[in-house]
């Protein structure tokens, strides 16, 4: 953790009534829209309304748009968590809620602009929000789904500059036959994505059957 920096994580996901052109976001695309550079703290919005099929909703109570937002929740560890609190997951989930409004009531607005009310840029239309129990106001808002990432397995690994040296390699990590897999190893591209996962799990299976072969990507590294 030292050398190899993490951070903790927040994540929220709502489910709207109305599609993408109906939450007011103004740009006609082929591909669902995905932000990774906004105001933090939840600088990474996308659109997943793609599992809107996997999922199963009342007739009355269908969504037609599904917003993934997530981001940092301190910049690097060491930890501030007493693990002997058992009241921690609640508080720290209860901060990302209030995060969440916030977001909403103040930077929303900005990607959909219909969820605000008119004359009102600062509040949020909560009845978008699809709600099974069919709630009004802001009593929508928590039927939504709200996660942070704070145990130590859970932490997001930063690609800092020159911590790349300090990453393990899927078996090279002291231990015989005992392989580790994932976007936090030395596995060449060394960033926190699906892609890095992806180089990783090949690696580790090349390792399990004693292969040579080059896999792409593996040599694009990010120091």
């Amino acid at each position: 953790v030292k050398l190899v920096t993490a951070t903790e994580t927040q994540a929220f996901q709502l489910w709207f009534s109305p599609d993408i052109a109906g939450l007011g976001w103004p740009y006609w695309m082929s591909e669902r829209p995905l932000s990774g550079t906004y105001q933090e703290p939840f600088d990474t919005w996308a659109d997943m309304s793609d599992l809107i099929i996997r999922e199963t909703w009342p007739n009355n109570s269908y969504p037609n748009n599904i917003a993934y937002v997530c981001g940092p929740v301190e910049r690097k560890v060491p930890y501030k968590w007493d693990f002997n609190d058992h009241s921690v997951p609640e508080k720290a989930l209860a901060k990302v809620k209030a995060n969440t409004l916030e977001y909403l009531k103040t930077l929303s607005h900005h990607l959909w602009p219909n969820t605000s009310p008119e004359n009102a840029p600062d509040q949020f239309n909560w009845n978008l929000l699809v709600d099974i129990k069919e709630q009004e106001g802001q009593a929508r808002f928590d039927q939504q789904f709200f996660k942070v990432n704070i145990d130590p397995s859970e932490l997001y690994v930063l690609s800092e500059t020159n911590s790349s040296a300090n990453r393990l390699k899927t078996d090279q990590n002291g231990f015989n036959d005992f392989l580790i897999t994932g976007d936090w190893i030395d596995n060449g591209f060394n960033a926190g994505c699906v892609e890095a996962a992806v180089i990783a799990g090949k690696q580790t299976a090349r390792a399990i059957m004693g292969g040579k072969q080059e896999i792409h990507g593996e040599k694009d590294r990010i120091r």
